[in-house]
């Protein structure tokens, strides 16, 4: 009676873990597709502070009198040369900051995907020498 008590304890104890190895690969996957969001943001922030770069770049060869328009919707806005300029620059600024701060978190989410990689490995080790013992007595 007592064996059968054992290995039913066991048993159990062997599903518990197989929930528990499940929703640790389901949370990494989870990080992975945070990583993958957060790169494709990065890119697009390098994206967005190039493009600022090149329209300073052209409006460092106009004049403060030449006419530039912006559009807003589907009309086009005059606007000064000085506005467009100092608007672009923030907008840079804007990308500089931001993708400093995705690349923070890029990093942060690494060493957690990491150390939870290594939880998830350590878990399964055990795992498998519990179903193996588990085999052996049954």
């Amino acid at each position: 009676m007592s064996d059968k008590k054992v290995l039913n304890a066991v048993q159990q104890e062997i599903q518990e873990r197989e929930k528990h190895l499940v929703e640790m690969e389901q949370g990494i996957n989870q990080l992975r597709s945070q990583q993958q969001q957060l790169n494709s943001q990065g890119q697009m922030l390098e994206k967005e502070k190039k493009r600022c770069y090149i329209t300073k770049q052209e409006l460092s060869t106009l004049t403060n009198d030449h006419n530039v328009y912006r559009a807003i919707g589907r009309a086009f806005v005059r606007q000064p040369v000085e506005t467009l300029m100092k608007e672009e620059n923030q907008r840079e600024a804007y990308c500089t900051t931001e993708i400093q701060t995705v690349e923070g978190r890029k990093k942060q989410l690494a060493e957690t995907l990491k150390s939870q990689q290594l939880s998830m490995e350590s878990q399964y080790k055990e795992y498998l020498e519990l179903a193996q013992s588990f085999q052996g007595k049954g």
